[in-house]
């Protein structure tokens, strides 16, 4: 039972959690485990999210702590002394999830009654309702999936080690009126890792990761940019030397994660060497990332570049991947004391 009290909206929860283990025989193990977890409001926590709420002043008080009920279920085997295999599931159901609230009507009329712009750009006025940095508990979810591993643990005397898995899973959350992927939403992941002791000092080692895109919210197209004026209109920005200048618009909330980045995959190599072997203090190793110099997408980019075909000097986009590893080799030297 855990008891938690969080000092920005000044509520207290109770998270009671039980987990079990029977041993179906000397060689197979059935695991169970279920309980509540909770997450209370704090910018620590958006520090690596894909959005930002604003909790300043009285803002954090109105919110609720995330809440979400975990149940997983395993099979474990040991197919002999030293390699073992499991099937795992799980099922996950997540409340109260703290997102930036969405225009009114009357916000959003206001907002675009401000661009004053020709009646030829009327489609550079973003029109529909945006979300705000206003804090809500308006999205729920639920994830669920399977994994597959195996595994070689190491032995005495043993050459080779590793474990291989395999991950289907699915993560989609309700708000705004609409189910979407989650950031993290993931089909399938599958890896294998290993390392081989070709000689008493030496051993090498590498790891294969496989995985399917995380969800992405595209680029639509191109509008042009607004400046405000003077007396607190939007007017069309313009250049130097007078021209209209772009950005790029992703669109209404109907957009969100309505495409996937890039299959992923990457080899990572390692080559160790102990001068006194097991029993000594130094390891020298040579690490190199990204091996095979794969171009994967942790992201992808837009960028605009002059179109000199264009009659409205409209620029063209290009999209490009970027927010990866390229092929990283490194050396390092360890000593254990």
């Amino acid at each position: 039972m855990r008891f938690d009290w969080s000092g920005v909206n000044r509520r207290s929860t109770v998270s009671p959690r039980l987990s079990a283990t029977l041993r179906l025989d000397g060689r197979t193990r059935l695991r169970a485990a279920g309980g509540l977890f909770t997450q209370s409001p704090g910018y620590e926590k958006l520090v690596q999210s894909d959005y930002f709420v604003d909790l300043s002043g009285g803002l954090g008080r109105s919110l609720r702590h995330e809440r979400a009920a975990h149940v997983v279920l395993s099979l474990e085997r040991d197919l002999d002394r030293a390699i073992t295999a499991r099937l795992e599931g799980y099922w996950k159901a997540f409340d109260d999830l703290i997102v930036g609230r969405l225009e009114t009507e009357s916000e959003r009329l206001q907002r675009v009654s401000r661009y004053d712009l020709p009646a030829a750009l009327a489609a550079s006025v973003p029109a529909d309702a945006i979300i705000s940095s206003l804090p809500v508990n308006g999205g729920r979810g639920q994830s669920w999936g399977l994994e597959l591993l195996l595994q070689k643990r190491p032995a005495p005397g043993a050459r080779l080690m590793g474990w291989a898995s395999y991950a289907y899973g699915v993560a989609r959350r309700q708000e705004y009126g609409r189910t979407l992927p989650f950031e993290y939403d993931r089909r399938h992941a599958a890896t294998l890792v290993g390392s081989w002791r070709f000689a008493r000092r030496w051993e090498a080692g590498a790891t294969l990761r496989a995985f399917s895109g995380f969800p992405r919210t595209p680029v639509t197209g191109l509008r042009v940019a607004a400046d405000e004026a003077g007396d607190g209109r939007l007017v069309p920005a313009l250049d130097a030397e007078g021209r209209y200048v772009y950005e790029t618009t992703s669109g209404g909330v109907s957009n969100l994660g309505s495409a996937r980045l890039p299959a992923f995959l990457r080899l990572d190599l390692r080559l160790s060497w102990r001068p006194r072997g097991d029993a000594g203090r130094w390891l020298v190793y040579l690490d190199v990332i990204n091996a095979t110099n794969r171009e994967n997408a942790g992201q992808i980019d837009t960028r605009l570049e002059y179109d000199a075909g264009s009659l409205l000097d409209r620029p063209r986009m290009v999209e490009s991947r970027a927010a990866a590893i390229p092929l990283l080799p490194s050396l390092g030297v360890r000593f254990r004391f």
